[in-house]
């Protein structure tokens, strides 16, 4: 037999507690017969190995009278007093079913084994799953929540130092911005950018520049007037700017003109302001 054959395990199982290799010869039971490769069968060719019965029959009929022959001659030859019984006659089979009884306890018995051992594998697969997730992806987590909080203190400790350089340089962009506008009497807008620059750093010569538009935008729209004008205004007022009280004065003032005549024959249309 060869080990890629079909019955070979099985074979090798019900053989594994003897000493030696087995030896399979042709027997034939005549309800069923055992092929020269280990295995039963009741057809005329073998289910395993494909040999026919008839042609078995025929070569180890020959076989057996020349291993009779030959242990005839040997037993002859011995000197000994005690002659030596050589036992010729087959060997008794067994029942198939007794044969497939007992593999059939081997395999049952095999596949408790592999359950166990798998059984053992996988509880040792989810002990170390268990440990992995409950130990060390919190000691992960842990650690790598030190490192993004150390990276974190020092960027905190480097950032002023770097980001000032910056807000300075947008500080002076929207304060020369504010200035353009300035110069080209577009009062709103120099606002807006001396807002912006303000937000940057509290300066206070940038607040002076705040007012000053303002005051420019009230004193050249006295005329127009509007919201705006009316805005910077009172703002203005709140802050006492120098000068302001005079536009104020003149914006909220009330007046009032009469005209007096002393007569019917009085048609004069001058009139008096109060």
């Amino acid at each position: 037999m060869n080990p890629e054959d079909k019955s070979y395990r099985d074979v090798m199982m019900m053989f594994s507690d003897q000493p030696i290799q087995p030896k399979y010869w042709f027997e034939d039971f005549g309800d069923y017969w055992s092929c020269s490769c280990g295995q039963i069968n009741r057809e005329e060719t073998c289910s395993n190995c494909g040999l026919s019965r008839e042609l078995l029959k025929k070569i180890f009929v020959i076989q057996k009278n020349a291993d009779i022959k030959t242990s005839e001659k040997t037993s002859k030859k011995t000197p000994d007093a005690t002659e030596e019984v050589v036992d010729t006659a087959p060997a008794v089979e067994e029942d198939p079913e007794v044969v497939e009884a007992r593999l059939y306890k081997r395999r049952k018995k095999r596949t408790k084994i592999i359950l166990g051992i798998l059984i053992f594998l996988i509880l040792l697969l989810g002990g170390a799953l268990a440990a992995f997730y409950f130990y060390y992806v919190p000691e992960l987590n842990k650690q790598e929540e030190e490192n993004a909080s150390a990276t974190t203190s020092s960027l905190m400790k480097e950032l002023p130092a770097v980001m000032k350089p910056i807000a300075s340089a947008n500080f002076n962009v929207y304060r020369n911005a504010g200035d353009k506008h300035y110069e080209k009497k577009e009062y709103v807008e120099a606002i807006e950018y001396y807002n912006k620059a303000l937000a940057m750093e509290q300066d206070e010569s940038v607040r002076q520049k705040i007012l000053a538009a303002k005051y420019s935008y009230v004193a050249n729209n006295q005329e127009q007037g509007g919201k705006t004008f009316k805005k910077y205004l009172d703002e203005l007022k709140k802050a006492n700017y120098p000068g302001v009280e005079n536009i104020y004065e003149r914006t909220y003032n009330w007046k009032a003109s009469i005209v007096s005549n002393t007569g019917q024959g009085d048609y004069s249309t001058d009139m008096d302001s109060i």
